[in-house]
């Protein structure tokens, strides 16, 4: 059934015409509690369960956040993703269903007007505004972090991968803070725990 919200960036990016989609379908996880499936619609505001036995889905819809990508679940049968555009994590905690997000840094005056910025830049592309003119991209890649990859390592820590910022966000749920730590190498993408917590990630370029 087609969202009755407006679509993020369907029909908007111009650069892309076969784009031909509302939903923008993206990343799955699997539970290992009850075996169902999550699935990130990456144009929407909201995530989707599917149930492999029954073969219903439910929408659990979102207030905030843009963007929703790479998705992963922790021990505690806990939902968590990256939502790319807006510089955030967010996590559905399927006991309450209910989303809890974590804002990540902005390294400068520009990303972060830049990203409190980003309903009103959709709005304007909806207009038929270049992406280009509002989102650049500059040497430094500034203005877009682009929180990308996400891992949950053994001890329970959320790591995420910022492709556009060379730097990872480590978020510990229980205090719910967030710790930042760069990387040595350009564009890390994604990533993934080994059994000792150790973190094993791709560099883009």
């Amino acid at each position: 059934v087609k969202s009755t919200q407006w679509s993020l960036l369907a029909g908007r990016l111009r650069d892309f015409p076969k784009h031909e989609t509302y939903q923008g379908i993206h990343s799955l996880a699997e539970s290992a509690k009850d075996g169902h499936i999550f699935i990130t619609s990456s144009y929407q505001r909201r995530l989707i369960e599917f149930d492999p036995v029954t073969k219903a889905f439910r929408v659990h819809q979102m207030d905030s956040g843009f963007y929703p990508h790479t998705i992963r679940f922790d021990a505690k049968d806990r939902v968590w993703f990256t939502l790319a555009l807006s510089n955030q994590v967010a996590m559905f905690d399927r006991t309450s269903n209910k989303f809890t997000l974590y804002d990540l840094p902005a390294r400068g005056l520009r990303e972060r007007l830049t990203v409190a910025l980003i309903k009103p830049i959709f709005k304007l592309m909806s207009w038929g505004v270049p992406l280009s003119n509002w989102l650049p991209v500059d040497s430094l890649s500034t203005g877009v972090p682009l929180p990308y990859g996400i891992a949950v390592t053994p001890d329970g820590s959320v790591w995420v991968s910022r492709l556009h910022a060379d730097d990872l966000a480590r978020i510990d749920p229980k205090s719910g803070s967030v710790t930042m730590v760069s990387v040595p190498f350009a564009g890390p993408r994604r990533l993934r725990s080994d059994a000792d917590g150790n973190l094993w990630i791709t560099a883009f370029p």
